[in-house]
């Protein structure tokens, strides 16, 4: 790989798939060698130098958490999104849900059925946790969401009003 160049790899059947009209002015974009082989593959065989991905799957967790050539962006990641919620009253964020004018046009009720839906599952994850069947399995779970609780206050805010400090960020 060039490394006076930034390239960036996309996994999807076209770049269309991938980015659309999204791709910024000077972008260099190409498709990976295998994009039916996942990013932690391709970083793991060396086809890429650096991978964005969620890693909310438990084993891929710990094939990369064990693997001495992975090292995370921030060593102390944690640490880093709370100065980030310090100085700009955000946690990262990981996922969007966007709607169309459109589809919002058509079905005026529906972004406000999704932001209902979200929230009444949010509080029962959070009550899954604070409940004790929720917190058998980890050591003192409960406590850490009470502890994110006074950190954060709620990181995952929700609707155009609630995550006006990500959508400004």
């Amino acid at each position: 790989m060039n490394k006076s160049k930034r390239i960036w790899v996309v996994g999807a059947e076209n770049l269309d798939d991938a980015f659309g009209e999204f791709i910024y002015a000077g972008a260099h974009v190409e498709m990976a060698p295998d994009p039916k082989k996942s990013p932690i593959d391709q970083l793991l065989d060396g086809d890429v130098d650096a991978i964005m991905n969620d890693i909310s799957d438990g084993p891929t967790f710990k094939r990369l958490e064990s693997d001495p050539r992975v090292k995370h962006l921030w060593v102390d990641y944690m640490a880093e999104d709370y100065k980030l919620y310090q100085e700009m009253g955000i946690f990262t964020p990981a996922h969007l849900l966007v709607m169309s004018k459109k589809l919002d046009q058509q079905y005026p009720d529906l972004a406000g059925k999704l932001y209902r839906a979200f929230e009444d599952a949010k509080k029962i994850a959070y009550q899954d946790i604070a409940n004790d069947r929720g917190s058998f399995s980890v050591v003192y779970l409960r406590e850490r969401l009470e502890e994110q609780e006074e950190k954060f206050g709620d990181p995952f805010k929700y609707g155009v009003t609630g995550a006006k400090a990500d959508i400004d960020a």
